[in-house]
């Protein structure tokens, strides 16, 4: 045999399978022979995977996912070729936050595989997103109010979802009335915040608590000043208020007021807090006069000679000495037991003794009583006077007649008021004197009448 031959004796990657091969032997005449036979390529080698690092951290999105690519962690290789190259897990959610054990796979053509495993660590760092509103509280009575934070969160979002919230103030009292800043924090399961900051107003509207027994009233003047001074109610109030710090207390009219018998005043104490809320209490104080008039009478005998037969005609000059004298403190009405009227002008006081009473009465009803006695001396006639002596007209005008019975009768008339004081003198002329009396005032004078060693006085009346 010269040769002995094979028509293919190298195989690749591209002869896997069965491959029919052809055997040639020649011997040295040039005789040939052949033989066909089957070459079975296998192959039998994994492929080969790299991984650049074990590990690998991923981070969700806004939509709370994240995507693995292959190629950054880790690579394949074959000694034929490569068919796939995958990742039991290329995709993760929130639900894969943490360590995730990821496995690769690599196979060739022939099925020849080969595997690794590596860790993805899956993180969420996105905070949550929240939408706040602003809002106005109310202090209570105890000047107090508490907010939570879903008082404050219109909305709150998050790609894996909110974990829980807080405010960093809940609580709030009279020291905070006002607008004041409050941060509303959301967390999701990561531990990753989201803040916003709100407004909250907080008010006081709560008026104050007045507790008083203040209530209509009546006063009564004071005798001596006639008038009331308005007493200070604030003192006579108790106040509670929910922020009672600034408390401000005042009285319409004020406390001093001068108020007189017959005023109705209507008070009011009123009490402001310092947030514009205030309570009242108002009340009527009717001033009266509960003190009796002051009556005086002159004196307690009043001692007059009659002015006419009948006794003594009170003249408007006598008023001074008959009528008393009255004050009060409110209007009053005056009468006299002898006629029931205000004044004795005009009327006789008979010849005699007479007890007169006045009484004053006011218009609360109070009374008060003087009282005197008048003595009326008898009538002075002509048979007292003498029967040579005649006064006339008495009571009297402008002039009283003074005529004298006999001749040459000489002498003087004199006209003294009650007082002692001389008013007129005048030589007595003849039998008829006239005295004037035009310029004198209305009242009772003495006319006295000095003839000789003999002197007569006679009371004349001068309407």
């Amino acid at each position: 045999v010269s040769s002995f031959t094979a028509d293919k004796t190298t195989f690749t990657c591209d002869d896997v399978g069965d491959n029919t091969v052809t055997l040639t032997a020649v011997d040295a005449s040039g005789n040939t022979s052949t033989e066909q036979i089957t070459v079975t390529v296998v192959d039998n080698l994994a492929p080969t995977i790299t991984v650049s690092h074990d590990d690998d951290t991923l981070y969700l999105d806004a939509n709370g996912q994240a995507t693995l690519d292959l190629s950054s962690v880790a690579s394949a290789t074959d000694n034929c070729t490569l068919s796939s190259f995958t990742a039991d897990q290329t995709t993760f959610t929130c639900d894969n936050l943490g360590d995730n054990t990821v496995t690769l796979t690599a196979e060739d053509a022939s099925g020849n595989t080969s595997t690794e495993t590596i860790t993805v660590y899956v993180l969420d760092t996105t905070a949550p997103v929240v939408n706040v509103r602003n809002i106005t509280v109310y202090l209570d009575r105890t000047g107090n109010v508490s907010i939570t934070p879903d008082d404050l969160i219109e909305n709150a979002t998050d790609n894996c979802g909110i974990s829980g919230s807080s405010i960093d103030v809940s609580d709030f009292d009279c020291d905070n009335v006002g607008d004041n800043n409050v941060t509303v924090s959301v967390t999701d399961a990561s531990g990753n915040v989201g803040t916003a900051t709100a407004v909250v107003t907080v008010l006081d509207t709560l008026p104050p608590r007045i507790t008083s027994n203040l209530g209509d009233r009546t006063v009564s003047v004071d005798p001596q000043t006639c008038s009331y001074q308005l007493l200070d109610y604030t003192d006579s109030i108790i106040v509670t208020d929910n922020c009672p710090g600034q408390l401000t207390i005042s009285q319409v009219p004020a406390a001093g007021t001068e108020l007189y018998a017959g005023d109705n005043v209507r008070v009011k104490v009123e009490v402001q807090d310092a947030f514009g809320n205030s309570d009242s209490v108002v009340f009527n104080v009717n001033v009266v006069d509960d003190a009796a008039p002051e009556v005086v009478c002159s004196d307690d005998t009043i001692t007059v000679n009659a002015n006419n037969p009948h006794g003594y005609i009170v003249s408007e000059t006598d008023s001074t000495v008959f009528t008393p004298q009255v004050t009060d403190c409110s209007d009053f009405s005056l009468l006299n037991d002898f006629n029931n009227t205000n004044s004795l002008v005009g009327d006789t006081l008979p010849v005699g003794t007479t007890q007169i009473v006045w009484t004053a009465t006011d218009i609360y009803g109070n009374q008060s009583q003087c009282s005197y006695v008048v003595v009326v001396n008898q009538w002075a006639s002509l048979s007292e006077l003498g029967s040579d002596v005649l006064v006339y007209p008495n009571p009297a005008g402008s002039y009283v007649i003074v005529k004298l019975q006999g001749e040459d009768v000489e002498g003087q008339v004199q006209l003294i008021s009650l007082s002692g004081k001389v008013m007129k003198v005048r030589p007595i002329n003849g039998n008829v004197n006239r005295i004037d009396l035009s310029d004198v005032s209305a009242g009772v004078y003495v006319l006295r009448i000095v003839t000789g060693n003999r002197t007569v006085t006679v009371r004349v009346a001068k309407q």
